[in-house]
């Protein structure tokens, strides 16, 4: 794993481009928009890249996003 890992903890069913501007780790959603369509966020495990900008986290899940941002999702139910 990378060193520069950004954990997040968010419910399930939540889309990734509000995920990574509530959580600062990028500046907004046209960024987002922006990486999608050019290929750069992606799932480390398996390599394959997001191409939707609907994205939803089902489950953990490590994404780099860009060159050098990763981020670890894990998910939590509420109760």
């Amino acid at each position: 794993m990378p060193e520069n890992l950004q954990e997040i903890n968010t419910e399930i069913e939540k889309l990734l481009i509000d995920i990574v501007v509530e959580n600062k780790i990028l500046p907004s959603k046209s960024e987002f928009r922006r990486l999608v369509g050019e290929g750069a966020i992606s799932n480390v495990v398996s390599g394959e890249k997001i191409t939707d900008v609907n994205f939803k986290i089902q489950n953990e899940i490590v994404l780099k996003i860009g060159k050098k941002r990763f981020m670890l999702h894990r998910r939590f139910e509420l109760q």
